[in-house]
């Protein structure tokens, strides 16, 4: 069987296309598309017309990888900008009439399962506690858990486009900016310092996204032909130089960085904001980068029966 999985997001719609295997499946295809769904009007649920509008374009490119690809099923799943915006039965039925796709529009804590579905596939799980972080557009997710499954699973309104919209930082961000941003971590991690002390953990791990680039932008400082893995150490002082780049640089330095995705310059200052405030307010010892995230955890759920198709 072939299976297209679609993540519309509230910044990218990612497509997988995967074949099954008898002991597992393999990935044939992959894409992103960046769509910047909820911008304008994320703060004020809604999804404006021009940003509608390319969502469905974009859906339109998976729409015709999914029929080059000859896939047998086709999954699309909503997250944040749509599970929030009043407007959303609009874009769901405009799928549904050009593509036959049928949208699902999943609550925070359905994300948060898909996405540790997908990272407990990416590497080997113990006993110990991990902390699973999902900086996404309109929402961030956190998740604890170990080989036995999730302990603790909550989505947050910390996406980095939502941050965006709201604080208008500056380029380069300010202190000022930083001193907002962390004052709004505050505010809503408080869930989060209350599960690790129920759950301690030390490891801190990253699902793609904002993770993915961070790896890219410090693997091709030693390598032009670097490569990145489905699973990857982050060194914590690497981290912190790349940190600290984004706080140092303007819009076009950080452009101009091998690694960079085009999609993430704008964010990237934020992102990483974040996690630093993270490692510091919560003394995570080792950080991670999970190529998986949500599409390849309801490939995993398709696979394991979980998740049914019909």
């Amino acid at each position: 069987m072939r299976l297209a999985v679609i993540d519309c997001g509230t910044n990218t719609f990612n497509l997988l296309i995967a074949d099954f295997q008898p002991k597992g499946w393999d990935a044939v295809f992959s894409n992103k598309v960046s769509v910047k769904l909820g911008e304008g009007g994320i703060n004020q649920g809604v999804i404006r017309l021009e940003r509608m509008a390319r969502g469905l374009d974009a859906l339109g490119v998976h729409y015709e990888s999914v029929l080059s690809y000859n896939c047998d099923h086709t999954l699309v799943f909503a997250t944040s900008a749509l599970r929030e915006a009043e407007n959303a039965a609009t874009f769901v039925k405009a799928a549904r009439a050009r593509y036959g796709f049928e949208v699902r529009i999943i609550d925070g804590y359905r994300e948060a399962e898909l996405i540790f579905e997908g990272v407990r596939q990416s590497f080997e799980l113990d006993d110990e506690y991990v902390t699973v972080m999902d900086i996404g557009g309109g929402s961030t997710e956190f998740i604890i858990g170990n080989r036995q499954g999730i302990a603790w699973k909550e989505s947050l309104p910390l996406g980095v486009s939502r941050i965006y919209d709201l604080l208008e930082p500056e380029d380069p961000m300010t202190e000022k900016n930083i001193a907002e941003l962390y004052s709004q971590l505050r505010q809503h991690l408080l869930p989060l310092e209350g599960a690790l002390s129920q759950y301690p953990s030390v490891t801190l791990i990253g699902s793609s996204g904002s993770f993915d680039t961070i790896v890219d932008l410090l693997g091709f400082r030693n390598s032009d032909r670097f490569k990145r893995a489905v699973f990857n150490p982050i060194d914590l002082s690497g981290f912190e130089e790349v940190h600290r780049e984004m706080l140092r640089c303007n819009r076009d330095e950080r452009l101009a960085m091998k690694g960079m995705l085009p999609l993430r310059v704008d964010f990237l200052p934020l992102s990483t904001s974040m996690i630093q405030f993270l490692l510091d307010q919560f003394s995570f010892q080792a950080l991670f980068q999970s190529q998986y995230a949500l599409k390849e955890g309801a490939v995993g759920e398709v696979f394991s029966g979980k998740l049914k198709l019909n």
